[in-house]
């Protein structure tokens, strides 16, 4: 939540929380941790959380863990080769039809 407003410049003072999947009064403890002033609580938040899901990006995240011992300098060609193992499996995943492709507009 600080992320998304402090450190960006908002204060959520100003602003009103949106109950969403849920408890409400977890919502209500946020809010009041936040000094936010006002929650919204839909009639079906779960639905509301639900639609969240929907409508956003697919998104798949490749990561891989090594483990390599250097004295100096990082290995650049091994690192770069491994590089293109997780770009080629997004790649893969892209022409299966399992990532979908993002376009820039």
């Amino acid at each position: 939540m600080r992320v998304v407003s402090i450190e960006r410049g908002y204060d959520p003072r100003e602003f009103a929380l949106v109950a969403f999947g849920v408890r409400e009064s977890a919502a209500c403890e946020l809010a009041d941790a936040m000094a936010i002033p006002t929650v919204v609580i839909p009639a079906r938040p779960g639905a509301l959380s639900a639609f969240g899901i929907l409508v956003s990006d697919v998104v798949k995240d490749y990561s891989r863990t090594l483990l390599w011992r250097f004295a100096d300098r990082l290995p650049q060609a091994k690192l770069q080769k491994e590089f293109r193992k997780l770009e080629a499996g997004g790649a893969e995943g892209i022409s299966r039809g399992t990532v979908a492709r993002r376009s820039s507009v």
